[in-house]
């Protein structure tokens, strides 16, 4: 093999490696390594999402949105995972996680695997919050059915929410 052809071929894999080869598999952003930790729809649904990095704050905001049907006004539930900023994650805790407060509005605390989520009901529909690894948040709303948001809340990866970075 020449010098050449031994160069060129390195500098291929190079360029491969790091996404500049037109076709190439480039490295996934924060956000879609995020959303590889939300759960993939209930059998009869399915699901679109979105997702936003924000690479010069490295804020990243990712919703799933679950769907009966293609209606969007059957929408049946809502994940939203975010990562956070300290005063971020500050205003969502007094906002979710606060005792008073969560009391106040009649919801509740539950543990479900690792995490304590604070349950609400607002208009009719439940919303969950947590926050995984003092960095993200992960929030639930959207469904009139209790036995729903749960099953999306055991199906939701988040030892890999917190392994991400």
């Amino acid at each position: 093999m020449s010098l050449r052809y031994a160069s060129t071929v390195v500098f291929a894999a190079l360029l491969t490696a790091v996404g500049a080869v037109p076709g190439a598999a480039a490295a996934k952003t924060l956000g879609e390594r995020l959303a590889e930790a939300l759960p993939a729809p209930l059998n009869g649904w399915t699901a679109r999402e979105r997702i936003e990095d924000n690479t010069k704050t490295k804020q990243v905001r990712v919703q799933r949105v679950y769907f009966k049907d293609e209606k969007a006004e059957n929408a049946a539930i809502s994940i939203v995972l975010r990562s956070e900023t300290p005063a971020t994650l500050k205003r969502r805790r007094e906002t979710f996680l606060d005792e008073k407060v969560v009391k106040a509005k009649k919801g509740e605390f539950r543990t479900i695997g690792d995490q304590r989520f604070s349950i609400l009901r607002i208009k009719g529909e439940y919303t969950a919050m947590t926050v995984v690894a003092d960095r993200y948040t992960v929030l639930f709303f959207g469904t009139k059915d209790k036995s729903i948001l749960y099953a999306y809340i055991v199906t939701t990866d988040f030892k890999r929410i917190a392994a991400t970075r």
